[in-house]
């Protein structure tokens, strides 16, 4: 059985697929393992346009464009996660953020580091 982290990372995947491709027009039982993550994926693709207009709304002196597709894979399933699921905040930050730390980060650590900002600020929103 794959963990949440598991899960999120085969999605990651998938969305990064999909970001090359501009479909899903890829092999999905390549990159899927378990129903879990073909699941978060449909879920994130179904409110791909919610989920990147609130990324997009909280991106400061930043484009959406020039977020690299890791990044953006990693952001769309937090906010997914953040707008559509009960997981706690904190969980879902801190599993983006280690995420990031793992695919994402070079050598300076700032990457993950405008991860946990931009999922804080779209946080906030969730919130009230």
């Amino acid at each position: 059985m794959a963990t949440k982290r598991e899960i999120r990372i085969e999605t990651m995947k998938g969305l990064y697929l999909f970001e090359i491709y501009g479909n899903c027009d890829f092999q999905m039982e390549q990159v899927f393992s378990t129903s879990e993550s073909i699941g978060l994926f449909q879920n994130v693709i179904k409110d791909l346009e919610k989920i990147d207009k609130s990324i997009n709304e909280n991106l400061y002196n930043y484009s959406f464009s020039r977020l690299s597709y890791v990044d953006k894979s990693i952001l769309r399933i937090a906010t997914y996660e953040l707008l559509f699921t009960d997981t706690p905040t904190s969980v879902i930050i801190n599993e983006a953020v280690e995420i990031t730390k793992k695919f994402s980060d070079l050598d300076d650590q700032k990457q993950h580091k405008f991860n946990n900002s931009l999922l804080d600020s779209i946080a906030k929103v969730r919130e009230k």
